[in-house]
């Protein structure tokens, strides 16, 4: 399995109707005979000190399955951890 992660503006919206870094990846992985699979996540809901997003490719041998949906781990729902501060990230490198 391999996982890539970048920002998430190397798969942006081309108006020309040209494929994005992101989809080029995922085009030539599936090539070589893998299996790819394209998600973006908000680094704050799996426990982030920040609230960007990230994108990531997934990409695995065609008898390993692809993960389906992360759920997120944190945020205000009463099942999940409370949302990680700048402050609260840093406060013990002091």
């Amino acid at each position: 399995m391999a996982l890539i992660e970048n920002v998430r503006g190397i798969d942006p919206i081309d108006s020309r109707g040209a494929p994005s870094a992101a989809r080029l990846a995922i085009s030539f992985f599936v090539s070589l005979g893998y299996q790819a699979k394209l998600t973006t996540i908000r680094a704050s809901d799996y426990g982030g000190a920040t609230s960007r997003h990230r994108l990531f490719i997934i990409v695995t041998v065609p008898s390993i399955p692809l993960p389906g949906i992360l759920l997120p781990t944190h945020g205000d729902a009463l099942n999940l951890d409370p949302l990680v501060t700048t402050s609260s990230a840093v406060r013990d490198l002091g």
